[in-house]
């Protein structure tokens, strides 16, 4: 029950539904000092999962491409 509450209340904060406030009740702004990140190899199959190593999948067209880009 504890972690749904808290997961809530995380998507409230996200949202922008929930406000962070300081120890003193005054309203934190929202930083600016981060941004998104994205991978240029999001297009291809993930390499790692939660699944037993032994069925993990390798990318045949990601792992030309890095031979590529390396010149091999």
């Amino acid at each position: 029950m504890r972690f749904k509450n808290a997961m809530s209340t995380l998507d409230q904060i996200a949202k922008g539904d929930l406000s962070l406030v300081s120890v003193a009740g005054a309203v934190l702004a929202e930083r600016s000092d981060i941004g998104e990140v994205w991978s240029d190899k999001k297009n291809y199959i993930p390499t790692f999962w939660e699944g037993s190593q032994e069925d993990q999948i390798q990318d045949s067209d990601k792992i030309q491409d890095e031979l590529d880009e390396r010149g091999l």
